[in-house]
C-alpha cells in the first residue's frame, strides 16, 4: 500500500548579519513532518516560490495538505489595524500563504489541515476576520 503524500507549507525567515549580505532561509518545525510519518504519511516541504505553476505542480502531487502555523498576517487583509505587538511574516511569506492557499481551496478538493496560521489564514481566504 503506497503511503499518503502530505505537503507541508514552510516559514520564510529573514535574516541579514550585513546590510549587503542577504542569509534569509526557509524553516519548519521537526514535528510536522514526524507527525505526518507517524500517521503513516510521506511529507512533502512546499518551499516558497514564486511561480504559480510550480505551486500547481506541487498541488498536483500531493494527496493532502499542512498549513503551518507562523507569527501574523497582515491585519489589512481581514480588515483590521496592525497593533504594535503584531509579529508579522515575512511579505515573502504571507504572500505565498495567500497565493497558496487561493489555489489550494479554489483548484483542488484536497484534504487540509490548518495549524494556527494555517487556520488563520483559512479563515482570512475565506473573507473571516481574526
Amino acid at each position: 500500500m503506497n503511503k499518503p503524500l502530505i505537503g507541508i507549507c514552510i516559514d520564510h525567515v529573514r535574516h541579514f548579519p550585513r546590510p549587503d549580505r542577504d542569509r534569509s532561509y526557509l524553516k519548519l518545525y521537526p514535528t510536522y513532518p514526524n507527525a505526518i510519518i507517524a500517521a503513516g504519511g510521506t511529507p512533502l516541504v512546499i518551499p516558497i516560490v514564486p511561480d504559480v505553476n510550480d505551486v500547481r505542480a506541487l498541488l498536483s502531487i500531493v494527496q493532502g495538505v499542512v498549513l503551518v502555523g507562523g507569527d501574523d498576517y497582515p491585519a489589512e487583509w481581514f480588515g483590521k489595524t496592525t497593533l504594535p505587538t503584531d509579529a508579522p511574516v515575512t511579505p515573502e511569506r504571507a504572500n505565498f500563504d495567500r497565493e497558496f492557499t487561493r489555489l489550494l481551496y479554489e483548484e483542488t478538493d484536497l484534504p487540509v489541515l490548518g495549524v494556527c496560521g494555517g487556520m488563520q489564514m483559512t479563515a482570512i481566504w475565506g473573507g473571516g476576520s481574526l
